[in-house]
């Protein structure tokens, strides 16, 4: 299997097993989101050679997140309303599913390109992650 295969899987994996989080409460599953993620793009570094620890993966994920802005922010304000409520609780769950699954896999294919491309740069990464969330 190709260090592509390999990495492909693992966000294939990521962006599945993400959804799965949405039924958690709110706060919480922000939590167990960033940890999963975190663990995940460890992995993707290791199909191309390269060395990240955990507390660094997830911080690197913190940054990927912020390239999601306002639709990250938006959707958990939104779903965390439904949530909240009680009876909407199905649909907070249901946006949260397509907000992490979306999410995950931008994220995975920024890592990607991260560890094996070298981009550093921001604004290309921004533009790699944007491009990834209409896919």
């Amino acid at each position: 299997m190709t260090p592509d295969e390999k990495a492909n899987g693992i966000i294939t994996a990521m962006s599945a097993g993400t959804a799965a989080i949405a039924a958690m409460p709110p706060v919480v599953d922000v939590a167990v989101f960033a940890a999963a993620i975190g663990g995940s793009v460890v992995g993707i570094a290791t199909c191309y050679g390269k060395s990240i620890s955990k507390g660094n993966a997830t911080d690197l994920v913190m940054q990927f997140m912020k390239y999601g802005g306002i639709a990250f922010t938006g959707g958990k304000l939104i779903s965390g309303v439904l949530k909240a409520t009680g009876a909407a609780y199905a649909a907070g769950g249901l946006i949260d599913a397509a907000l992490y699954t979306t999410m995950s896999y931008a994220i995975g294919v920024t890592a990607k390109a991260y560890f094996k491309d070298n981009i550093r740069d921001p604004s290309e990464l921004k533009k790699i992650y944007k491009n990834a969330t209409k896919k």
